[in-house]
């Protein structure tokens, strides 16, 4: 299926490109010029008639032209060069507006200083070197360009002069310099200098008697004769000599960088009072057209093994996704009767179609879900657990759901800091589908994100989280519709820090979060060269509330549970790939079945 058209600044839903814009500073309003051209370092014409810009596509920089038009219909570039996997950058027109210098990077590493006359439509090398050369400035009498080379150790102001062919050596600094610029007067060079509190501006007098020859030793080649350009509408062809590269085109296989790069150990329980162990991996193909996350784990006490899988594919338009578990799942202390444990299996199979736009994101999703649920706690012989009858049996459905996302986060912010989301989702649980119970579950959650500016201290925010669902019928077992209780997780829709896990069930159900999320430190560090790297270690101070409820146990603002904790985290990369929050708490419920809770739990995209 084709992607629909692109939508807000977009392209093809996924894809954002850099485009050209006008900034009116009379109106302070912005006109979009260009849609979808993948433009960088573009430069306009001092005539004010055409921009000069670097055109990406299939594996190579270009230059381009686009002609002014302030209108908003969507200006095309067209192409002047057609280099193959070489790059093109820092195009910069000459003060008669008729020639265009710029730079080309090959995968060899050289870099060619070149002259492009608009109207001949010829191409000059000006020189070739091994080191980098970038952001050539023109002269205002266009006598010399200067330029940014790290031939010297560190990136420091060179100047090519047109006419002798030769080159100097401008500045000589320690901390290195870049994007030099050339006053309209021709006295003073501007340019960004580095030092150890960082990039700023500087400037310094160009006195064209102070600079030293340099007599080229770094020089690879140095052609004065002018050169055809070849010129390709579509990108493609030789390099700009006129020659050509065989290219050998094979189908994409993900596999070899889908594979793991990583394990990591697990530890859970399932009841049988040995420790269930296991192993943890995910990954992706280098384009993401796959990504897999799976635990693996084996429990001597019950000589089983268990399993979580999760798989994405965004080859297509939807993304479709597949998951398969086969998970223990606990009912601390059910119903005050003591921990239940149960063995939960399914298999899903659905798609999502998102809308994305710059800062706010919607989606559709839809599949099915087959899940049968069986004890794995020992049961009497009228299958009752200490006198609470539970259910086992299959429990297969129909989901749609739509949600809304426009948080923002930033380098350094421990969590998302501002906006909001919303998600709500129906399930059809039909016994001609495959379910041994008929009911329709309702739920929707609503998460808002405030940033606390307190002084000059950054990156304070405050968290609010809203949950419910509801059925339209009862299930009449220990487990019911909807449980509350423990700790977050992913498996774990409606907890309540300082309550079991599971252990109240019910028909309906409604909780409440609020957290003030605060930095500590960044060590931005890890041990020597394994694989695993500490960025940030932050608090939380939280709030819970909720409660469940159903027809045989009716909502009692006397019943509802409040727990309060703290918990310590840290952002961590593992395995040099997988970007994970573990978190040490404490928590403690004030109200009956509370209890002082010590846990340990794993967040994903805080």
């Amino acid at each position: 299926m084709s992607p629909p058209p692109k939508v807000g600044d977009y392209s093809k839903e996924f894809n954002v490109y850099q485009d050209l814009y006008a900034y009116d500073l009379a109106h302070d309003s912005i006109t979009r010029l260009t849609q979808g051209q993948r433009l960088g370092d573009v430069d306009l014409s001092p005539d004010g008639t055409r921009f000069a810009a670097v055109v990406s596509g299939q594996g190579s920089q270009n230059l381009g032209l686009v002609e002014r038009n302030d209108s908003g219909n969507g200006a095309t570039p067209r192409l002047v060069t057609a280099y193959t996997q070489q790059r093109v950058s820092s195009p910069r027109w000459s003060p008669d507006s008729k020639i265009i210098s710029y730079t080309v990077t090959d995968n060899d590493g050289l870099t060619s200083l070149h002259l492009y006359d608009v109207a001949s439509a010829t191409d000059r090398i000006l020189f070739t070197t091994n080191h980098t050369a970038a952001y050539p400035a023109w002269s205002r009498d266009a006598s010399y360009l200067a330029y940014v080379s790290d031939e010297t150790g560190v990136f420091n102001i060179f100047a090519y002069d047109l006419k002798e062919g030769k080159r100097y050596q401008v500045s000589h600094l320690l901390g290195g310099a870049a994007q030099p610029d050339i006053s309209p007067d021709g006295t003073t060079l501007v340019f960004s200098s580095f030092n150890s509190h960082g990039f700023s501006i500087a400037q310094m007098t160009l006195d064209q008697k102070l600079w030293p020859a340099e007599n080229g030793p770094s020089l690879v080649s140095s052609r004065n004769a002018a050169l055809p350009v070849t010129t390709g509408e579509n990108g493609k062809g030789g390099s700009a000599d006129g020659s050509t590269e065989e290219q050998t085109a094979v189908p994409y296989n993900p596999v070899r960088t889908l594979l793991p790069h990583f394990w990591l150990p697990r530890i859970a329980g399932d009841g049988s009072g040995k420790a269930v162990l296991g192993v943890f991996t995910a990954g992706a193909d280098v384009i993401g057209y796959n990504s897999y996350a799976l635990t693996a784990d084996y429990s001597p006490g019950r000589s089983r093994g268990y399993f979580d899988f999760n798989y994405r594919n965004d080859y297509f338009y939807p993304s479709f996704f597949l998951k398969a578990h086969a998970t223990p799942y606990i009912y601390a202390n059910l119903l005050q009767r003591g921990d239940y444990y149960e063995l939960n299996q399914g298999f899903t199979a659905g798609g999502s179609y998102p809308f994305n736009f710059l800062e706010s994101r919607y989606s559709i999703s839809a599949g099915y879900q087959l899940q049968d649920l069986r004890a794995l706690s020992t049961l009497d012989s009228r299958g009752s657990f200490n006198g609470v009858t539970v259910f086992q049996g299959r429990q297969d459905n129909l989901f749609a759901g739509v949600s809304f996302d426009n948080v923002l986060k930033y380098p350094n912010s421990i969590s998302s800091e501002e906006g909001r989301r919303i998600a709500l989702e129906y399930r059809r649980f039909d016994r001609n589908i495959g379910s041994d119970i008929e009911l329709s579950k309702y739920s929707a959650e609503y998460q808002e994100f405030l940033p606390l500016p307190l002084g000059t201290q950054k990156h304070h925010a405050l968290y609010l989280r809203l949950a419910g669902a509801l059925a339209d019928a009862d299930v009449k077992y220990g487990q019911e519709s909807f449980q509350i209780g423990g700790t977050p997780s992913d498996l774990n829709t409606y907890s309540l820090r300082g309550y079991p896990a599971r252990s109240e069930t019910g028909k309906y159900v409604a909780t409440g979060t609020l957290e003030y999320r605060a930095p500590l430190f960044f060590p931005m560090r890890g041990p020597g060269t394994l694989p695993a790297f500490a960025e940030k270690i932050h608090s939380a101070v939280f709030v819970d509330a909720g409660e469940v409820w159903g027809d045989h146990s009716p909502f009692s603002s006397n019943k509802a549970k409040v727990g309060a904790g703290v918990e310590l985290r840290t952002d961590v990369t593992l395995g040099y790939h997988l970007k994970v929050t573990p978190a040490l708490g404490f928590a403690h419920g004030f109200n009956r079945g509370g209890e002082n809770q010590v846990y340990f739990t794993l967040y994903l995209g805080l």
